[in-house]
């Protein structure tokens, strides 16, 4: 990335040449480049994106699009939720910070959940005037979303042990899955019958007053290859 914002033409840019940009927008780009850690500077009014090595992964296709950029144009579909915040630091100067945010984004061709620790802090110029914000970001998507699934899996084992009875278990497992509608939107528990035919429905959850029937079991047929065979002989009576 150091070779890369080098190598930009900020000529024609939102920023404008390097030379004329705020010595404050300059230092923090600096220590932005020569970061090992995920940063990111938003520099300008328009806040216009520079990033180090560490975040590329954040931007995911958009990267190298994304240098240069503004903000809104690079997330347009989280922009409802960075705006404010964003807006709000470059107005009082104050930072503001983040655990584990939700963020919806498209970033490698489908909409995906993404979680994100960060925090925002003004880049201000000796006098005091916002010039841009530093950003410190790092991504937990992967740990929240596993969190999230052990916890579920933790609850629904919990559940099924302290059981009284088919229907007390019934109701406690219905309650345990619905407690989970991002990885568990909608989920059917059937047992099969005596006689192999059919599926019984016991329990549903993320259909709100759905009723569902039972389903009819087609066994496997079994499919002789009898190609092969004839294969066979053919060459054992050539032999």
């Amino acid at each position: 990335m150091l070779r890369a914002v080098r190598e930009h033409d900020w000529d024609q840019s939102l920023l404008g040449p390097v030379q004329a940009w705020p010595e404050s927008i300059r230092t923090a780009v600096g220590i932005c480049l020569n970061s090992d850690f995920p940063l990111v500077v938003l520099a300008g009014p328009e806040l216009v994106y520079i990033y180090n090595d560490a975040a590329i992964p954040i931007f995911g296709d958009k990267h190298p699009w994304a240098l240069g950029q503004r903000a809104a144009d690079v997330w347009p579909e989280a922009w409802d939720a960075l705006g404010p915040m964003l807006q709000a630091v470059q107005t009082s100067g104050v930072a503001t910070r983040h655990d584990d945010l939700l963020l919806v984004l498209q970033r490698h061709g489908y909409t995906e959940e993404c979680y994100f620790t960060f925090s925002y802090s003004a880049i201000m110029n000796p006098g005091g005037a916002v010039e841009g914000v530093f950003v410190a970001v790092l991504e937990t998507s992967e740990r929240v979303i596993s969190e999230r699934r052990l916890h579920m899996l933790s609850d629904l084992a919990t559940q099924v042990a302290s059981t009284h009875g088919h229907d007390d278990a019934l109701e406690r497992i219905r309650e345990s899955l619905s407690r989970n509608p991002f990885d568990l939107p909608l989920a059917a528990l059937y047992l099969v019958d005596a006689t192999g035919k059919f599926a019984e429905p016991l329990l549903c959850t993320g259909l709100a007053g759905a009723t569902l029937q039972r389903v009819p079991l087609r066994r496997p047929r079994t499919v002789r290859h009898t190609r092969g065979l004839r294969r066979t002989r053919a060459r054992r009576d050539m032999a």
